[in-house]
Parts: structure tokens; C-alpha cells; sequence
């Protein structure tokens, strides 16, 4: 049997907004709600990483994850939503991203309602 010939399907990447609650109230972060589960899976193992590769991840957490935030330093200057960003936070604002993106992966209850403009063609 021959399979038919159909159009691909292109893939669009998605987003979700994320808005931290206690201590980072206020605090807004969007993410790829779509995320490759390659990259899924090298975020998700850090805690087994050493300090490099820990660093290394987070970094890709901030490029292949972030989309954008509002967040600034003391001096009022904007964090880039970049790897360089992601290492400029404390550990703490960190997690608490991690934690709320995790949250919303396997259900798009919480997805923006606009594809971001990236797509990926599968």
C-alpha cells in the first residue's frame, strides 16, 4: 500500500503567558507552551548536571524557551528574555519560572489565544 501525498502540516509554536504570585507578584513571563521535548528533557534533568552544564541549560531555557517578560533590574534597566537574562535572576525568581512554565505543559487551558510568529514545519 502507498501512502497518499497531503500537505504538510506546519507546527506553530505557541505561547503562554505566566504570572508569578507571592514574593513575584506582578511578575510576567512568556513562554514556548510547545517546547521540543528534547529541550523539555535537558531542562528537566539540570538538577543531575554539573555547574557548567547546569549553567549551560539555563542559558537554553532563556533562548529556545522565553518569548518575552517585563522584567528589570534595581536600576530600572530591562532584562533581556535571553539566556543572559535568565542567568542575571536569582535562583529563586528562576524557579519560580521553571515551576509555573511546568505547570502548563501537556494542557493549553492557560495558552495565549494568538500562535507566536515563529512556526516550525514538521
Amino acid at each position: 500500500m502507498v501512502a497518499k501525498r497531503t500537505k504538510k502540516f506546519t507546527v506553530k509554536r505557541k505561547t503562554t503567558t505566566l504570572e508569578l504570585t507571592g514574593d513575584y507578584e506582578g511578575g510576567e513571563v512568556v513562554v514556548v507552551a510547545n517546547t521540543p521535548m528534547s529541550v523539555l528533557f535537558q531542562i528537566m534533568g539540570m538538577d543531575n548536571a554539573g555547574l557548567r552544564k547546569q549553567e549551560k541549560l539555563i542559558r537554553q531555557f532563556g533562548d529556545d524557551v522565553l518569548v518575552s517578560w517585563n522584567f528589570t533590574n534595581e536600576a530600572g534597566d530591562d532584562l533581556p528574555p535571553t539566556g543572559d537574562g535568565v542567568v542575571a535572576l536569582d535562583a529563586d525568581v528562576f524557579n519560580a519560572i521553571v515551576s509555573k512554565w511546568t505547570e502548563t505543559l501537556g494542557g493549553d487551558k492557560n495558552l495565549d489565544s494568538q500562535p507566536s510568529e515563529q512556526e516550525a514545519s514538521v
